[in-house]
């Protein structure tokens, strides 16, 4: 097996932008984690449809799913390549479900209350308090257009 190397970067999204030779380059130079927000859905993955687009590119090497509700880390493996780069209504409903950051947000934070509640359940219950705390505020709070940055 190969020596697991630590990210020197983490990117949202894993936006295409590059062909398949430049990914692997950009892979081999800079350790990148691209993640792409995902859940599952009746036992089948579904994530952020940004990540197929355009499909005259190439996904990033390493792409790794983040589960929006368990906070786990899952490797993208082929999905990203042989995933339908079509844009159509699926593909619009996946990024509106997928794409936006209070997805990202609820996903890092289950990612951090797995990591605390493994470590220090005391740290864990203060962590769970604060994402409770978050959820009240974001049900006073049910549209973009409320000046918040967030």
């Amino acid at each position: 097996l190969a020596a697991r190397v630590l990210p020197l970067a983490v990117t949202w999204n894993a936006y295409r932008w590059t062909d398949a030779a430049g990914s692997r380059l950009a892979a081999e130079r800079v350790p990148m984690l691209p993640l792409v927000m995902s859940r599952t859905d009746g036992g089948a993955r579904r994530w952020d449809s940004v990540a197929e687009f355009p499909a005259c590119l190439a996904p990033m090497e390493q792409a790794t799913f983040l589960d929006r509700e368990s906070g786990d880390f899952v490797p993208a493996g082929g999905h990203l390549h042989s995933a339908s780069a079509g844009v159509n209504i699926d593909f619009f409903r996946r990024a509106a479900e997928l794409h936006f950051a209070r997805t990202a947000m609820a996903g890092m934070q289950a990612a951090m209350l797995r990591a605390l509640h493994r470590d220090d359940q005391s740290e864990a219950s203060t962590c769970i308090d604060w994402v409770e705390e978050l959820k009240r505020l974001e049900a006073d709070d049910d549209s973009d257009e409320s000046g918040r940055c967030c």
